[in-house]
């Protein structure tokens, strides 16, 4: 397994939950949290009730959606993989701020999860929930082909940050290095390897060429992370594998408010607003295992909720578009 290894955690988690969907379906959920269980379950405690319907929302849609195409949760053959299976999501950056969101979503929803992390990252945030974690580190090679080779993943989410280029407040203005351009690489090289089936990426509104779209953020031309992030948008698309870019604009410093439910995706790239973190968790299951949204760059918005610091104002007046 070189340098990286599947760790379990799986704590027991009472007992177990075979609820029945709106449409009458029998969903039944083995060693996975019910959204809505008892207080038996510690995973529940860690999703807001807005969280918490989102997701059973998003789970039924999901169903219906792969049983009315019947491609969404297509997955290769074993003697393809060389798995019995392919229902793994794994997640880089999992134990962030958005990343700890995510996964506490993707867990909520019944989903095999695994969280790549170096070895003294901090996990307390993750405490009780039902995932694994691969260990490594983004910025070596063997330990991400190593989890790779672990285990079967059909979906591979990517909420990296670089804690150079995130300081107090956030400021993308510090230059990233190449950061995130060089952990995509590697990324792709071993996603596209073992047939991983959609790569979503978190991203950042401004990344690349779309800074063009907001005169009024011309300060940032330049930034280093914005230029990465807009060139490892770049190699992911141009890779092969199957994509979803969920860009965001501002996020609320901590502690974080609750999400409101109303934030949403559009193709409108000229969009920039404010979105909790919850908020981009729950739109993280709208995308996954959704060929509506494949290969597609989406803005994050949410029109009910709005930051007390003002956006800057420009020649298209104040606010941005949408705002």
């Amino acid at each position: 397994m070189g340098r990286s290894a599947i760790a379990r955690c799986r704590p027991g988690s009472g007992r177990k939950e075979f609820p029945r969907d709106r449409c009458g379906l029998q969903r039944r959920q083995e060693n996975r949290p019910y959204i809505a269980g008892s207080a038996g379950e510690p995973q529940s405690e860690k999703i807001s009730s807005i969280q918490r319907e989102a997701v059973n929302m998003l789970v039924r849609r999901k169903f219906l959606i792969s049983l009315f195409l019947g491609i969404g949760l297509a997955t290769p053959t074993t003697a393809q993989t060389g798995f019995a299976n392919r229902n793994g999501v794994l997640v880089f950056g999992g134990t962030g701020k958005l990343g700890v969101e995510v996964v506490k979503a993707l867990v909520a929803a019944g989903e095999d999860v695994t969280v790549f992390t170096r070895a003294g990252s901090d996990r307390s945030a993750l405490d009780g929930l039902k995932l694994d974690y691969a260990i490594g580190d983004l910025l070596d090679e063997k330990s991400i082909a190593a989890t790779f080779d672990a285990k079967a993943y059909r979906a591979l989410v990517d909420a990296s940050a670089n804690r150079a280029s995130t300081g107090k407040g956030g400021g993308p203005d510090r230059d990233s290095k190449g950061f995130y351009t060089a952990i995509m690489t590697p990324m792709i090289k071993h996603a596209k390897r073992t047939g991983v089936k959609q790569f979503i990426l978190h991203g950042s509104v401004l990344a690349g060429d779309n800074i063009k779209l907001f005169p009024q953020f011309a300060f940032l031309k330049g930034s280093g992370t914005l230029i990465d992030k807009g060139q490892a948008e770049k190699i992911l698309i141009e890779s092969g594998v199957p994509y979803t870019i969920i860009r965001h604009g501002r996020v609320p410093n901590d502690p974080q408010p609750p999400p409101t439910g109303n934030a949403y995706l559009t193709t409108d790239q000229a969009v920039f607003g404010d979105v909790t973190r919850g908020d981009l968790a729950m739109l993280t299951l709208d995308v996954l295992g959704n060929p509506m949204r494949t290969n597609r760059i989406f803005h994050a918005f949410d029109p009910t909720f709005k930051m007390e610091r003002p956006l800057p104002t420009g020649p298209i007046g104040p606010g941005t578009k949408g705002h």
